[in-house]
């Protein structure tokens, strides 16, 4: 079997992947994974198959006159150069993506295990000291994505460091340092006193774990009850690529918003020309 696949329409870089053997899955392995490749990648934006052929030629002679130009923009290129372990680095968003879709990964390992368990009870026993259940419930949620990923973030480094920044980086998008909205009365140098760890390494790891999951103000998975229910966005809508406040809005559609928020669905509106 064949798949026929094109890639950006515009420079229309189109793929045949071939089906040839189905094989035992082996669930010592991430899926998908690349085995063996030839040739580098062309690059992003060269304007396609004519496009990097012309890049190659400039690159390769000195006396072209792009040679400069292309040397600058890209620098030395080896069109022979396969690197497996870039290729499956750039595979693992794919690999979570499946595991987030299945909600399980293969089981961990014993070590592992004892590391979540490990990490799970140093967050609580902070929550339970300074913060409540709901911010344990969060934290213990980031925990859990975590351990669906491909490579597991704290397999590696101090368990204190990884709790304190989950803490981190779940209070700071619910503002948690805020003294105008903090009801716990925490700052961020109490989780770097209860940790024994300097407020830089968290904050710096918690950087880490919120692009990680993408975390932000008013985060549909992360935020607190509180903060979804006084998110200003509530009170606004899309019109036309713009956001207005849904009480100008007619009525039945001010209705339909609503309805398709009461079913977890955003909805935006355009105007006719």
């Amino acid at each position: 079997s064949k798949i026929k696949y094109e890639y950006d329409f515009g420079d229309s870089w189109r793929h045949i992947i071939t089906v040839e053997k189905f094989l035992e899955r082996d669930d010592k392995i991430n899926y998908p994974t690349c085995i063996k490749a030839k040739l580098a990648c062309p690059l992003e934006d060269c304007g396609g198959v004519w496009g990097y052929y012309g890049f190659l030629n400039a690159i390769k002679d000195e006396n072209h006159p792009e040679h400069e130009e292309y040397l600058d923009w890209y620098g030395d290129f080896d069109e022979e150069e396969v690197n497996i372990k870039t290729i499956n680095k750039c595979l693992l968003p794919i690999v979570d993506a499946i595991n987030e879709r299945k909600g399980t990964v293969k089981e961990l390992s014993k070590d592992l295990q004892e590391k979540e368990s490990q990490l799970l009870a140093l967050i609580q026993r902070f929550c339970d000291h300074k913060l409540d259940k709901e911010y344990l419930d969060l934290c213990n949620q980031v925990v859990f994505k975590m351990s669906k990923k491909a490579k597991i973030p704290f397999k590696r480094g101090k368990l204190e460091i990884w709790a304190a920044a989950i803490i981190y980086a779940v209070g700071s998008i619910n503002f948690l340092f805020d003294k105008s909205s903090n009801q716990f009365n925490v700052k961020s140098q109490d989780i770097s006193d209860f940790f024994q760890t300097k407020n830089s390494t968290i904050t710096n790891k918690a950087r880490t774990i919120k692009d990680m999951f993408d975390m932000t103000y008013f985060d549909d998975e992360f935020s607190t009850q509180n903060m979804k229910e006084n998110n200003p966005f509530n009170e606004m809508v899309m019109v036309d690529g713009l956001i207005v406040p849904i009480s100008t809005l007619p009525v039945e559609l001010q209705q339909q918003v609503k309805e398709a928020r009461d079913r977890g669905e955003d909805i935006q509106f355009f105007t006719e020309d």
